[in-house]
């Protein structure tokens, strides 16, 4: 077993060297392989906890988009008709609107393109050690 550090950590060594010294290896098993299977059963629990919010999130943005490049051009014009002056939040809106709905194209194409860059680097040394890294700070994530 320490011939393959990888697979096996040193915390499951010492424990079935201390089950073979005691004589109690079929009841050490056991229990690392409970251990082992509350764990799968975390990682999964967390997963399917972790579905919801992004289902939510991506809808969330999705209606967003629709407002910002659809509903917010449509009832610009009833707010310039209106009369007095226009905030500062509203133009801000309708800049960012405009932005959307004029840039949307390369927005695409920054996005996508950023995608595959991270993806790239993930698979180089430093990106996964990286992104492994990051796994262990944020253990339920991945």
């Amino acid at each position: 077993m320490r011939k393959l550090p990888d697979f096996f950590s040193t915390k499951e060594i010492a424990i079935i060297e201390a089950g073979e010294q005691t004589g109690m290896l079929k009841n050490v098993f056991l229990s690392i392989s409970e251990d082992l299977r509350r764990e799968e059963e975390l990682k999964k629990k967390v997963g399917n906890a972790m579905t919801y919010p992004i289902i939510i999130l991506f809808f969330l943005i999705l209606s967003m988009a629709i407002v910002m490049m659809y509903v917010i051009p449509q009832i610009l014009p009833i707010i310039q008709n209106a009369g007095g002056e226009i905030g500062w939040s509203t133009k801000s809106l309708v800049w960012t609107s405009n932005f959307l709905r004029d840039n949307i194209i390369l927005l695409l194409i920054f996005f996508i393109g950023s995608g595959l860059l991270i993806n790239g680097y993930a698979h180089t040394n430093r990106g996964t050690r990286f992104f492994d890294t990051q796994k262990l700070l944020f253990p339920g994530i991945s």
